[in-house]
């Protein structure tokens, strides 16, 4: 602030994620769909959700409502939003 060498400037957001965007992407619990390039791209471009029949495996215990990663093979998350299903109703309807 003196004008000397060293620390950081972190400038704010132009625009701020409302509190239902910022709990979606802050919240954990998991869900592990299929990596078929389908099941990406309906979630990220052409749709805002995904079928059970594209989620290969679920872990961690969620309720319906409950805000969950989606992950690919490689574990890496491409995606974030609410469930309809519980962790164990999913369980049976997966895949």
């Amino acid at each position: 602030m003196a004008g000397g060498s060293g620390g950081s400037l972190f400038l704010a957001k132009e625009r701020r994620l409302t509190s239902r965007k910022h709990w979606i992407a802050f919240t954990s619990g998991r869900e592990d769909p299929d990596t078929r390039p389908w099941s990406c791209r309906s979630v990220g471009q052409t749709c805002k959700s995904l079928l059970a029949s594209g989620i290969l495996n679920v872990s961690g215990p969620f309720e319906t409502g409950d805000a969950v990663s989606c992950l690919d093979q490689d574990g890496k998350e491409f995606a974030k939003g609410l469930v309809n299903f519980s962790s164990d109703t999913l369980a049976r309807i997966k895949g």
